[in-house]
């Protein structure tokens, strides 16, 4: 089965759109949203995002990714230690390591 990546995700996408629909027509979304519970507290990350950033510190989280599903191949030799390393030089000197 050879199918263009764009036509593979366009029908996952018509396929979603299609259930949601039906779903939607069984349970309309004010019923549902009533029957919720109170959510709970925020949680630590919403708390640290809300409370501003600390100058003393500052955190990042990366990701290496070498191919994505609908354009494929994004960079034909990726060497994740090389990156790290590089990010490491050029990130600013209050990060910590």
């Amino acid at each position: 089965m050879n199918v263009a990546p764009r036509d593979f995700l366009a029908r996952i996408v018509d396929d979603r759109r299609r259930r949601i629909a039906e779903m939607e027509r069984g349970a309309p979304g004010h019923r549902l949203r009533s029957a919720l519970p109170t959510p709970a507290p925020a949680g630590r990350l919403e708390r640290a995002l809300r409370r501003g950033s600390r100058p003393a510190r500052s955190s990042s989280c990366a990701e290496v990714k070498r191919a994505s599903p609908s354009r494929g191949v994004l960079r034909g030799t990726v060497d994740p230690v090389e990156i790290a390393a590089s990010t490491r030089r050029t990130a600013p000197r209050r990060c910590r390591w």
